[in-house]
């Protein structure tokens, strides 16, 4: 089992881990990485990324370039989440429409 504060890391900095990985062009859908959050999310953020990452599943499938968009438009009002969507912010592809 992972501790807490490698826990609280990864997920901070997911954007940065999906960015190296190139997760959707790897795994072909965001299934895994939703199923990660299914099984390991500790805190309120964290279920809420997982489910953000569930409700955006279909859009990624047609367009993966979608995912980040959609983390910052879901979560951005979600207190808690400024350092993850900050570095979520650092991998948006240019140029994109987000809400501000």
């Amino acid at each position: 089992m992972i501790d807490t504060l490698s826990q609280r890391y990864f997920y901070l900095d997911l954007p940065d881990h999906l960015a190296e990985a190139n997760e959707l062009a790897v795994s072909g859908s965001a299934w895994a990485l939703i199923a990660d959050y299914d099984r390991n999310s500790a805190s309120e953020l964290q279920t809420l990324i997982g489910r953000t990452l569930r409700l955006s599943a279909g859009v990624c499938a047609r367009d993966r370039c979608q995912l980040i968009p959609q983390l910052l438009g879901h979560l951005m009002t979600c207190e808690g989440a400024k350092h993850f969507l900050d570095m979520a912010r650092h991998h948006l592809s240019r140029p994109s429409i987000v809400t501000a």
